[in-house]
């Protein structure tokens, strides 16, 4: 195999990055890490590139290979960021990447700046690692914010990497018409067409809260982040017609961000949206 790998898709978390990785990996010339998410340049660059060869073990001698880990812009890793996370979030991980692979090929999916932040937002929640209301957890300093700052995040891959290097595509054209975008990043990858569509999930991205039922299995488990992590086990061996059915009995729907949240929300993203919008063209108007 061709390794480190060439092409990486670096985000953003909670915009559909789960099921273009899957429809990628389907491509017979294409093999995604397992984990689909190694977060190898942020989370375990300590132990090595054979640890990271590792993720990617069986792959064909001429596929290429694919990293999918959103966290790669998932925390505040440009210059001058306002949230004090740990030594390993702090770390640059776009220049860890341009010295293995200078030659990468990106893949950003961007969703409106507000609705991946709420959904991000309520994973937390639902994760048992965020308590506070939602007008105390979005603040200008908060990781949630900076995860969803588009240009702050590609700035600083681009101290590194041209601007050529990056397909950047939006969430709602992966909802509307996965295939096609399946087939718009491998001829940005420079693989040949493969028969799409094949059979897979279309991307939901539906945000939940725990109902009454859910509350009670958490209290059991001991805490929700242990719930959650169970749960998440157990979807791995769970027909998804059954898991469908378990869902609505421990689940309701959130609720739904009001006009005025929404408002005040989207003057968060305003003068990063504006920058997005001159570099890339893409806005969220």
């Amino acid at each position: 195999m061709s390794f480190p790998p060439k092409a990486y898709l670096i985000g953003a978390q909670k915009s559909g990055t789960t099921t273009l990785a899957f429809l990628l990996d389907q491509h017979p010339k294409i093999t995604v890490s397992r984990p689909k998410e190694p977060n190898f340049f942020n989370a375990h660059w300590e132990k090595g590139l054979g640890w990271y060869r590792n993720c990617f073990e069986g792959a064909p001698d001429d596929a290429l290979l694919l990293d999918a880990s959103p966290s790669y812009t998932h925390s505040p890793i440009y210059p001058g960021a306002p949230v004090a996370l740990s030594e390993v979030d702090r770390r640059d991980v776009a220049e860890r990447i341009h010295s293995v692979a200078p030659d990468a090929r990106l893949i950003y999916i961007l969703r409106d700046p507000i609705d991946r932040t709420y959904s991000s937002y309520w994973h937390t929640v639902r994760a048992g690692r965020e308590t506070r209301p939602w007008a105390e957890a979005i603040t200008p300093r908060s990781n949630y914010v900076a995860t969803s700052s588009y240009h702050a995040q590609l700035a600083v891959y681009l101290e590194h990497f041209s601007l050529d290097q990056f397909l950047i595509l939006k969430f709602d054209d992966l909802a509307r018409d996965p295939v096609a975008v399946a087939r718009q990043v491998t001829a940005f990858l420079g693989v040949a067409p493969a028969d799409f569509p094949y059979q897979f999930d279309s991307p939901k991205n539906q945000s939940y809260q725990y109902n009454h039922v859910g509350r009670i299995l958490t209290r059991i488990a001991g805490t929700e982040e242990r719930f959650f992590a169970l749960s998440n086990f157990a979807k791995r061996f769970t027909p998804p017609v059954l898991r469908d059915m378990i869902r609505r009995t421990i689940t309701d729907d959130i609720p739904k961000l009001d006009a005025e949240e929404r408002r005040k929300a989207r003057a968060l993203f305003a003068d990063d949206m504006a920058k997005l919008k001159e570099l890339t063209g893409i806005s969220f108007d």
